[in-house]
């Protein structure tokens, strides 16, 4: 390509680019993963985990809200497999319908898996204990305020505190899964993988749904949202490990919505002289010029190979790269050169001599790709 001929283009903004067209060589390539790997290491150095998230399950407890139902079993110390008193309400006051038990005995001893509901306030009503108020407390802290109150009545009140419902605190999966929903917090923690695994999972690519329909948008892992109140952290599922910390395994809170994302952000359109020209989503992130090739099932027999282009950042600041795919050890090359969503793959009839001829081409194809694309979603 002759590079002397070039002229300046006006991007999306207005403002005159100058063109940046690079051949696309095994030094480029080499000097592109070196780039990103240092990248990557900077950001390993300098990251910093998001407020408020944390991976660690080893103090988690879950803390009793409005709404969660308890079952409270207290023993009688001289025969420990019946119930001493078991009876419940949904009442923090006796005033309000029932009235303050006595100490049941031996023959009016209720059943043991009687329910007891916290209302709104965060209270329970135990019979002759009266109300107690459990609102941010853990089973074992309501059992020792419990088995505190009822050793002023009883000598070595054998008391056991457990969680019969969890109502009161959930969050939310959306996105491309198979069974967006929403799961209760409970005393197991939750964490993101979880949650996804919970809501069927993510769409594959080219899963079938229906017998008749194949999705046209897939799950795009390495991009999937945790939103606490104002904060949006990403989390790579693909990579739970990433190199710059940034992709864990958080537990997640009361409240937290789980978003995650379909793949048509991270397009690449194939167009020109292919046989199916048309926009290709990415999988998890990732596509080779010759998988993108591959995609639109390779070139016309009357494309010329040698002229093959890349455009990426189309629009604003483009860069155009260039490779003479006539070569059979070009085809190593587009293996190993990573496209970026965006990019736009363009393969030519012949040369074109400057970067205004380039986009002028491109254009009017790019934008009937991308509308057939928007109507078939």
């Amino acid at each position: 390509m002759d590079t002397h001929r070039l002229t300046p283009a006006v991007n999306a903004d207005n403002q005159i680019v100058k063109s940046n067209i690079v051949r696309i060589t095994a030094s480029l390539i080499l000097y592109q993963n070196t780039l990103a790997m240092q990248k990557a290491e900077f950001a390993k150095t300098h990251y910093h985990p998001p407020a408020g998230f944390t991976t660690s399950t080893r103090y988690y407890a879950y803390q009793v809200q409005p709404q969660d139902v308890l079952q409270i079993k207290v023993w009688n110390q001289s025969d420990t497999d019946t119930v001493l008193f078991s009876d419940a309400t949904t009442e923090d006051d006796p005033s309000e319908g029932r009235k303050t038990s006595e100490i049941p005995s031996a023959e009016n001893r209720s059943g043991p898996n009687s329910p007891f509901f916290v209302n709104s306030r965060g209270n329970i009503y135990y019979p002759y204990l009266g109300s107690i108020h459990v609102l941010g407390k853990t089973a074992s802290e309501i059992r020792k305020i419990i088995t505190r109150k009822m050793s002023h009545h009883f000598a070595n009140p054998q008391v056991t505190v457990s969680i019969l419902s969890f109502n009161s605190q959930q969050i939310a999966v959306t996105g491309a899964v198979l069974k967006p929903t929403t799961i209760p917090i409970t005393n197991v923690p939750l964490t993101i993988l979880t949650a996804v695994t919970d809501a069927g999972g993510p769409i594959r690519c080219g899963a079938v749904t229906s017998l008749s329909n194949i999705e046209t948008f897939c799950a795009d892992l390495h991009e999937v949202e945790i939103k606490r109140n104002n904060q949006v952290v990403k989390v790579n599922l693909n990579r739970l490990t990433a190199i710059d910390g940034s992709s864990n395994n958080w537990v997640l809170k009361n409240g937290d919505v789980v978003y995650v994302p379909n793949n048509n952000a991270s397009r690449i359109f194939v167009l020109g002289a292919v046989n199916s020209p048309n926009p290709y989503n990415m999988i998890d992130g990732r596509m080779t010029l010759r998988e993108a090739l591959g995609n639109a099932k390779g070139m016309t027999i009357t494309s010329n190979p040698k002229y093959t282009y890349v455009i990426r950042d189309y629009g604003h600041n483009p860069a155009v790269f260039v490779l003479d795919l006539s070569s059979p050890d070009a085809l190593n090359l587009a293996g190993e050169f990573s496209l970026k969503p965006g990019d736009v793959v363009y393969v030519s009839l012949s040369a074109l001599s400057n970067f205004n001829e380039i986009i002028n081409e491109v254009t009017p194809m790019l934008l009937s790709a991308a509308a057939i694309k928007s109507f078939t979603n």
